[in-house]
């Protein structure tokens, strides 16, 4: 079900990141997509994903920035 939620999640960002490439969409989009993945389990197997922008002051994005990692 992991795998799946993360499947799920790659296919609705509409941008190429890191590993997550492609062709339809080849540029990252900071804009939209610089933020955080939520996944709730629905009934019958569906899943909702929505995306909530990173904040300067989230620790993973203030790692991230220190070390220089895209």
């Amino acid at each position: 079900m992991i795998a799946e939620a993360m499947v799920v999640t790659a296919m609705q960002r509409k941008e190429s990141r890191g590993v997550h490439y492609r062709e339809d969409y080849p540029m990252r989009n900071d804009k939209l997509f610089d933020s955080a993945s939520y996944i709730l389990q629905l009934q019958h197997n569906y899943m909702k994903v929505t995306f909530e922008n990173a904040a300067p002051n989230n620790i993973w994005y203030n790692i991230k920035k220190t070390l220089k990692i895209q």
